[in-house]
């Protein structure tokens, strides 16, 4: 069966410096309780086995994610909502 299974997971995301991808803040992390929304792949599958942390878990979350080609940087935060009208 290579069917990819939804897990349950307590993910902890830790904030770093800005720029600086390994030096973390001295700042407690953020946890997220996952229901069903972490992919870990079979180890028969030829793909990463490690746990993968999707749209899906981050819409759930209600985080944002926001991916700066240009400076090469990934962003998760909590959602903010602007509206406009």
């Amino acid at each position: 069966d290579h069917r990819v299974r939804l897990r349950a997971a307590n993910v902890w995301l830790y904030s770093n410096r800005s720029g600086k991808r390994d030096e973390l803040l001295d700042k407690p992390p953020t946890q997220l309780q996952l229901y069903q929304e972490v992919t870990v792949c079979p180890s028969d599958v030829e793909s990463p086995r490690l746990p993968l942390l999707g749209l899906r878990a981050l819409t759930l979350a209600g985080l944002d994610l926001r991916v700066n080609g240009r400076q090469r940087s990934v962003t998760i935060s909590k959602a903010s909502h602007v509206w406009f009208g």
